[in-house]
């Protein structure tokens, strides 16, 4: 990997499956690969997302997405995500927010009660969660008619090792659909897979193999971590995989093992100490990509560094690092993910600077 550039002032951004990256500062929207103003709003935006098109919302929650020529169209909703000629949305009617399935050409929408922050949409399937009933609800898309819902307090509950309270188990993310199964990371050290068309749990899992190394069975006291954000949905679709402390964690949905790597050995040949926990990593087809906490007593620093580095999918071994300390900068990485497309790494740090890598 060489670094390709680097901008300057970049609060958020994102890159689409066609190479198209676009990014925004406080209130004005670029097209990153060419260098192109865009469109300026008049108060801040929030981050600029892609899910079938460009969209960004602001902090009093109104939308903008960008059409197929990039040109900005103003909405009076919160968007959550594109399909085809629809659009998911939200917005207050009569002081209760509602979610809307819109047809774009022919403006005819269908309406669901109550909102979400995350939703996730497969094929004529979408499912959110259900802050109040801390359930997941499934939908016909776009016709918005009831399909299941399924109540996460059947699990029972957990103990969470961080307050140190008994609490239910809530849907963190949705990863994915494999088969017929709809995989669901949920707070609380629990993977769980429920029946696409019924909503009935299939499996979970949540306890790591007896074999596990000690200082990860330790940690959460035997289960996977409590966080289900470390957990992804990998490009081949048939895993689920994190990083954390100094292991990868995968299941292999086929078999439904849980695979535990400890990658101790590697890590420490590039004085790394740990993974840092991420709610989601880059990965190509040979690679995964993820941000480092690098051992600051080997390196004889008073801070903890941080750096991106690529992981082998085949040997399982680092094969690239770059720290964000260097050239006499105090800049370091903190919960910005890594995105690819095509042949480049796109990485945002703390100080807002973004640095687009590229495969040599």
């Amino acid at each position: 990997m060489k670094i390709n550039r680097k901008i300057n002032n970049v609060k958020y951004y994102s890159v689409s499956s066609q190479n198209v990256s676009m990014y925004n500062n406080l209130d004005t929207i670029f097209e990153l690969d060419k260098d192109k103003f865009l469109y300026q709003h008049p108060i801040n935006l929030q981050e600029i997302n892609f899910n079938g098109k460009f969209y960004v919302n602001d902090i009093r929650g109104k939308g903008v997405y960008f059409n197929n020529l990039n040109q900005p169209i103003k909405t009076d909703y919160f968007i959550h995500l594109f399909k085809d000629e629809y659009v998911l949305y939200s917005k207050v009617v009569d002081d209760e927010r509602t979610t809307f399935i819109e047809n774009l050409t022919t403006n005819k929408k269908n309406e669901i009660i109550g909102s979400s922050s995350i939703y996730y949409l497969k094929n004529d399937f979408l499912f959110r969660k259900n802050f109040q009933r801390n359930s997941v609800e499934s939908y016909n898309f776009p016709n918005a008619t009831p399909l299941w819902e399924f109540d996460l307090s059947e699990l029972g509950s957990y103990f969470d090792t961080f307050s140190r309270e008994e609490k239910e188990y809530e849907v963190a993310k949705f990863l994915g659909v494999w088969q017929d199964e709809l995989l669901i990371a949920c707070n609380g050290g629990l993977i769980l897979s429920l029946s696409v068309k019924s909503g009935a749990i299939i499996r979970k899992w949540d306890t790591l193999p007896p074999n596990s190394e000690s200082t990860l069975r330790e940690v959460f006291r035997g289960y996977i971590h409590q966080s289900g954000n470390v957990f992804q949905f990998n490009k081949n679709q048939d895993r689920i995989f994190g990083l954390y402390l100094c292991h990868l964690v995968e299941i292999d949905l086929e078999k439904g093992d849980i695979l535990i790597t400890h990658l101790k050995d590697t890590l420490e040949s590039h004085q790394i100490s740990a993974f840092q926990n991420k709610s989601g990593y880059a990965e190509d087809d040979t690679h995964y990509y993820t941000t480092v906490f690098l051992d600051k007593k080997k390196l004889g620093v008073n801070y903890m560094p941080t750096a991106i580095c690529s992981l082998n999918k085949t040997t399982l071994k680092i094969d690239w690092l770059y720290r964000f300390d260097t050239d006499d900068t105090d800049d370091y990485v903190s919960v910005q993910v890594p995105q690819t497309s095509n042949n480049k790494l796109y990485q945002l740090t703390q100080n807002q600077v973004l640095y687009i890598f590229e495969k040599e």
